[in-house]
């Protein structure tokens, strides 16, 4: 929404081609009106091509973040993760030996941290790349609610750190078996 923020008096700075905004905001309430003025169009032009009506899309919007399983985003993260863990896994089983238990417990423990939040970091600009796609459009903004793995952040992360202590668990146990 440049010519929004151009509007409201942002100071606007262009580097290598990217426009960025610098300083402050020169009249707030001029800033919202823009903004909410582009949103109603926005809508009015939703509205008009898919027949509905504008109360339609702004009763709808807040749910967005509600698709619930989002697969394009879901499949490519959980491959990522497996591998991830699969990987450190045999770094694991090769670097230490059955009684370097230490050793074993402080890289499972930084493990559980470092793999899930690569993941889901990783995820994030996944689900913003799979959203653009969706959209047919680069400009993702506040327009549409890219939340598909943000709201569930915490159940990502959960779930790699329990991955990385099981397949470790798992690991050692086998290794002391042999």
């Amino acid at each position: 929404m440049r010519y929004g923020d151009r509007i409201a008096g942002w100071r606007m700075i262009e580097t290598f081609g990217i426009v960025w905004r610098h300083g402050g905001l020169k009249n707030r309430a001029l800033g919202r009106q823009s903004r909410q003025q582009c949103v109603a169009t926005l809508f009015r032009v939703i509205a008009s091509t898919h027949e509905l009506a504008v109360s339609d899309i702004e009763r709808v919007r807040p749910r967005l973040a509600d698709r619930g399983f989002d697969l394009p985003v879901t499949i490519p993260l959980a491959l990522l993760l497996v591998f991830a863990v699969r990987r450190f896994i045999w770094w694991i089983r090769n670097r230490f030996d059955t009684d370097e238990r230490a050793g074993w417990v402080v890289a499972t423990l930084l493990a559980s941290f470092i793999i899930p939040a690569v993941v889901v970091a990783i995820g994030l600009a996944w689900a913003a790349v799979v959203e653009i796609v969706r959209l047919g459009n680069e400009h993702v903004g506040d327009r549409a609610r890219v939340d598909g793995l943000r709201a569930n952040f915490l159940v990502v992360l959960g779930i790699g750190i329990a991955a990385v202590w099981i397949a470790s668990g798992i690991t050692a146990i086998r290794n002391r078996a042999t």
